[in-house]
């Protein structure tokens, strides 16, 4: 719920997006509806590149519909 409040009032915030892509795959192993949110975080200007290689990763094998690492 808290995610969704800072989705809200921030719908641009890559760090919220990113931690409800979590949530979503892995707290309820719905890989499918994560690819839009990592999509979301990789679409932003805001993030480094680490972090962006870590959402790269995670779009790809939640795009495959494995679950969470």
């Amino acid at each position: 719920q808290t995610v969704d409040q800072a989705l809200t009032a921030s719908p641009d915030n890559p760090e919220a997006a990113y931690v409800k892509a979590q949530i979503v795959w892995c707290g309820t192993d719905d890989p499918e509806a994560a690819v839009p949110l990592l999509e979301s975080v990789l679409a932003s200007d805001q993030i480094d590149g680490s972090v962006r290689s870590q959402v790269e990763a995670d779009l790809g094998l939640a795009a495959a519909g494995q679950g969470c690492g």
